[in-house]
């Protein structure tokens, strides 16, 4: 069993974090229905589908702002310590600074596997419900992509090629198809067709009025047919803009489609990367700013918890600035996403490594 220590600084840590994350999430609620109340109106939504859409958005809302919301938690609890005295009575008793960390550190890792299971599979799955409630009952999206571009395979020798003038969404049909294969530099197939569809229930595609040449010899054969069913090697998923298809995947499957995107030469996947790379930092940040918390708050101020927490705040708003400046050059400059998701994590950590050394102990 723990000590009585941990016991009761564990039980303050997650008290104010459910504390802190009810009240916020409640507010995001009220701003959320405020601001679709016409949409279900007009719509008539029925109040089960609503419920179930907030029953969803909730976790959403929570998997991304779960580290601030356990950063003002701890700064605002802690503080309490200290302006009631307690840390300096634990101090005093002679039990190290150090030792008094150990159920901050213990907590913030639980959450933060906690956490880290939520953004790679609950959350995405969960996600897949409010996505289709928002395309169905909110959105009024866009119903076709153009100017698509795809390298489908792509080798030491050879590069296939497949594009479209446009693709709607609404009836699955892409126009003016165009799909090549480059065997050492030269053209060695290419089919062409003014429509192509994409049969959902059987996974092919439909294309009707073809035509074929092949390279055979030093010459190209010629072939017109009325229908042919194929697969292609791509799904419409691959040259979707439509992001949200990212917050739908758990991990497994949004690895794999970074995947292919990668093979196929696709600049789109960088967007899909910061999406899995970003689940992992967004939990791993819990412990840091966890610390930062700790460190922070300890002390006893004149302005006392207030003016702690007023400064939490800003130093909240501090980490999610670092955290767009950094995912902007991931977009923009060709950093890393994987350096750029971290680069807040690494900063903050830093400085969590220094405030805690210079912490009153």
């Amino acid at each position: 069993m723990l000590p009585k220590l941990d016991r009761y600084i564990i039980k303050k840590y997650l008290s104010s974090f459910f504390f802190v994350s009810l009240i916020f999430l409640l507010i995001a609620v009220v701003i959320d229905i405020t601001e679709k109340l016409s949409d279900f109106i007009d719509k008539s939504v029925p109040l089960v589908e609503i419920v179930v859409y907030y029953l969803t958005y909730i976790p959403h809302m929570f998997s991304i702002l779960a580290p601030l919301f356990l950063f003002i938690g701890v700064i605002f609890f802690t503080s309490k310590l200290a302006s009631d005295s307690e840390i300096v009575s634990v101090l005093g008793n002679g039990i190290s600074y150090y030792r008094f960390l150990r159920p901050y550190l213990i907590t913030g890792v639980l959450v933060a596997l906690l956490l880290l299971g939520l953004n790679h599979y609950g959350v995405p799955l969960l996600n897949k419900k409010r996505v289709t409630f928002l395309n169905t009952y909110v959105h009024h999206m866009a119903s076709n992509e153009s100017g698509i571009n795809l390298t489908i395979d792509k080798g030491p020798d050879f590069e296939i090629i497949a594009s479209m003038q446009n693709f709607s969404f609404a009836s699955n049909e892409g126009f003016q198809f165009s799909y090549e294969y480059y065997e050492g530099g030269e053209l060695a197939y290419h089919l062409r067709a003014p429509r192509i569809r994409w049969k959902m229930d059987r996974q092919f595609w439909e294309i009707p009025n073809y035509e074929e040449w092949k390279l055979v010899g030093d010459q190209y054969a010629y072939v017109q047919g009325t229908s042919k069913d194929t697969t292609l090697g791509f799904t419409p998923n691959e040259f979707v803009r439509r992001l949200e298809l990212k917050e739908m995947m758990p991990y497994p499957e949004l690895k794999a489609f970074i995947d292919q995107l990668n093979s196929r030469g696709l600049q789109q996947s960088v967007f899909f990367e910061l999406e899995m790379h970003n689940r992992t930092a967004n939990a791993f940040a819990v412990i840091i700013l966890t610390f930062i918390g700790v460190a922070f708050s300890s002390r006893k101020k004149r302005g006392g918890t207030g003016i702690n927490v007023a400064i939490g705040f800003g130093l909240s708003a501090l980490f999610i600035l670092f955290l767009r400046f950094s995912t902007t050059f991931a977009t923009n400059a060709d950093l890393p996403p994987v350096v750029a998701v971290w680069i807040p994590n690494m900063l903050f950590g830093v400085l969590a490594f220094f405030m805690i050394r210079l912490a009153p102990k």
